[in-house]
């Protein structure tokens, strides 16, 4: 009779479900491996959420590295996360990309999202360390050329120098070099209106805040950078959001 009981017990946990894995679990592991996440925001009783996971699942399929994740802010088990993303008060169901270093680079409501949508939110590795030091409260000297061409060299030497008199203060900097020929940053190129075109190189500097200050293509010197750098722009026209 024991043995028995004992080989149903293992016949049942055989074919028993696998648990369901929790969102910090499923993060956690697709972070660790270095991959952009669709997070599907939702909550008990919203409409639309099989809806924004059938597109979520689509935008994978653009971009097979990406991992589909759904979070459900009313469960306590997400609590961090919900604080983390500030999402408690949005409108839901909700679509997150979060870059491969865990930061948000973009998101849409139901009725803006499309598979091409969340896909073209995905960020460029280039783009990722841009958005990491943003998050690091960091200023950013992106220079974007040719790396074979000896004025690149000449151009990042120059942004190394404005970086170091920052590190040197209590302002903090990045330097993030984009090489022209490489493909996997043609659309972040795109996005910061470089030439394909152009030999000279481009940079494109914002400040810790992540606004856009100031672009340089020749004859840039340090103290230009660490003053565009430290400089607070406007919003828009007038000074007002």
């Amino acid at each position: 009779m024991l043995h028995r009981l004992t080989l149903l017990a293992l016949v049942l946990a055989l074919f028993a479900p696998a648990a369901a894995a929790s969102t910090p679990s499923e993060l956690g592991e697709a972070l660790r491996a270095k991959q952009p996440v669709f997070l599907v925001v939702t909550q008990s009783g919203a409409r639309g959420t099989d809806k924004a996971l059938e597109i979520a699942k689509q935008a994978q399929a653009l971009v097979p590295t990406a991992r589909v994740v759904t979070m459900d802010r009313g469960d306590q088990g997400n609590a961090a996360l919900v604080k983390k993303y500030r999402v408690l008060g949005a409108p839901v169901p909700l679509i997150l990309v979060l870059a491969p270093n865990g930061i948000v680079a973009g998101g849409a409501l139901l009725k803006d999202a499309s598979p091409k949508v969340i896909a073209n939110l995905v960020p460029t590795p280039k783009k990722t360390d841009m958005l990491g030091a943003l998050q690091a409260k960091r200023a950013v000297f992106v220079v974007f050329g040719h790396s074979k061409l000896s004025i690149h060299g000449k151009v990042l030497e120059i942004c190394r120098k404005a970086f170091t008199r920052m590190e040197a203060t209590t302002q903090k900097a990045q330097v993030i070099a984009v090489d022209a020929n490489d493909k996997a940053e043609a659309k972040f190129r795109a996005e910061m209106k470089v030439d394909p075109l152009a030999t000279e190189p481009m940079v494109v500097v914002l400040n810790a805040q992540g606004q856009k200050t100031a672009v340089f293509r020749e004859g840039m010197t340090v103290e230009q950078l660490v003053a565009a750098a430290t400089q607070k722009a406007a919003c828009c026209p007038g000074g007002s959001c």
